[in-house]
């Protein structure tokens, strides 16, 4: 599968070291959205849908 390198499982909720890693608490993202998520500029709300922060 050619997408599957794009891909990358991103944390829904922000992890930190001393929690653990749970399968619940991911998500398969595009490379270029979870640098977004992760850099502060979008967010995933309740429904899983991705929002712009203001």
């Amino acid at each position: 599968m050619a997408c599957i390198g794009s891909l990358e499982v991103a944390h829904i909720k922000p992890y930190s070291e001393n929690d653990p890693h749970m399968i619940n608490n991911g998500l398969w993202l595009r490379k270029d959205i979870h640098t977004l998520v992760d850099r502060g500029y979008i967010t995933i709300n309740e429904g899983f849908r991705l929002r712009s922060v203001n």
